[in-house]
């Protein structure tokens, strides 16, 4: 199974390098970067030690002070984290995200210039 994957990787690799050489030289880095332990290791590491907490949309409005329409229109937007559907019509968000959303606001409020 990962031979035949392994080929029609190759495949496709090699179709795409003959129209972009840089598109291979990026896919090799990459492979290359990935084989690497040291980053590799380090990344799911860093993954595997960041403790993740899902909240719900009620936590989030008591610490944003948004209403849930203004939160959602933020999310439209792409200016507020995306949910995590947590089942078939409930959502929730991730604590450390929502978190660095506040930090980052509170950041670019003070840091403004006047």
């Amino acid at each position: 199974m990962f031979l035949i994957g392994l080929s029609v990787f190759m495949c496709v690799v090699t179709s795409n390098a003959m129209k972009n050489p840089a598109f291979f030289e990026n896919i090799v880095d990459c492979h290359k970067r990935y084989l690497n332990n040291t980053f590799h290791q380090t990344t799911m590491e860093k993954y595997r030690t960041q403790k993740k907490k899902l909240i719900s949309i009620s936590e989030v409005i008591d610490r944003t002070g948004y209403g849930r329409t203004w939160i959602y229109n933020l999310i439209k937007k792409n200016s507020f984290p995306m949910p995590v559907k947590t089942g078939e019509r409930t959502i929730a968000f991730v604590e450390s995200e929502v978190g660095a959303w506040i930090d980052e606001n509170i950041f670019l409020s003070r840091n403004q210039a006047a």
